[in-house]
Parts: C-alpha cells; structure tokens; sequence
C-alpha cells in the first residue's frame, strides 16, 4: 500500500484540493454573509503565503474564498427573526410575501418592512438581515455591513419608493402604513 503524500502531488491537484476544501469548509460558516467569508478566504490565502507550505495550497484557499463571492448574487436574507411584528418582504419570484414573527425564509430577499414603519428597507445582494427583539432591523457586523452602506442598502422612506420603477416596492411601502 502507497501513501500519497502532500509533497508528491501534483500541483493542480493540490490547488483543487486546497479550493475544495476552503470552499466547502467557508460555506460552514453559515452565520457569515458571503462579503465576510471572502475576505476570510483571501487572509487565509495571504497566512498561508507566509507559512512555509506549498505555494499551491494557499492559491487554492484563496480560489475557494473567492468562490464563496458567487453566494452574493443569490440575494439578502434573514438570518435571525427576533421580532414579534409580522415581516413583509419582496420575494424575487412570488412578489410580496408575509413572514409570521419568528419565522426564518429560506429564500432570498430584496426588502422588508413591518406595519407602521411608513418605509422600507433595501436588502442588497449578499448581505444577511437579523430583525432584533425591539423590531430594529440590522445588517451583519463586517464587510457585508460596509458593503450594504455603500451601495444604497438601508431604510427608504415614501419618497424613494415613489421614484422606483419596479411596483414591487410600491406594493411593499403599502403594507408599511
């Protein structure tokens, strides 16, 4: 019997090992929005550069990081639902669903709200939602929080839902009042 030892691979071999490996072992990390484990992805990478190992291992950690960047165009969601008010969200296929307090989609979203907000909040592709106890709701400390800020995620009021074009977040804003 023949042991294969990391040292005898191949190259290409050890790259798609180390990228399977990270991808999948990221992708365990569930409570983490796709922004953060990319980034913990490309400083394992970088450790691993540093480290005296094989050059391939960490190209193949930062392959898989990089990998887990493809979860962002999935869409936001809702990772926790502390809140006792019922959710209303923009389903992407089914328009405007309610989501009953407690109660965790598994799909992904594009807004929310709640009665008497009189606004909505903007869920942008890959970033994770926890709706608090007190019904507050907050994006995931990190990269994906910085990410969201950036580019235009957060609560809108009346004015911005007037100017958009897709009637998903008139109909949105309506449950809000």
């Amino acid at each position: 019997m023949k042991i294969i030892l990391i040292s005898n691979m191949n190259k290409y071999l050890k790259i798609s090992l180390a990228t399977a490996g990270a991808y999948l072992g990221l992708k365990q990390l569930k409570k983490l929005d796709p922004y953060n484990r990319v980034i913990i992805g490309q400083g394992l990478a970088i450790g691993g550069l540093l480290a005296p190992i094989s050059p391939f291992i960490p190209l193949g950690i930062g392959i898989g990081g990089l990998l887990n960047g493809l979860d962002i165009k999935k869409g936001g969601f809702i990772v926790a639902n502390n809140g006792n008010k019922t959710i209303h969200v923009i389903h992407e296929k089914e328009g405007i669903v309610t989501i009953q307090p407690g109660e965790i989609p598994n799909f992904p979203i594009d807004g929310l709200t709640m009665q008497k907000v009189f606004g909505v909040y903007k869920v942008i592709d890959g970033a994770y939602i926890t709706i608090n106890q007190d019904n507050s709701i907050s994006v995931q400390n990190g990269f994906g929080n910085l990410v969201s800020k950036m580019r235009g995620g957060g609560f809108k009021d009346g004015k911005w839902v007037a100017l958009q074009k897709d009637l998903r977040w008139h109909f949105l804003i309506e449950k809000s009042l």
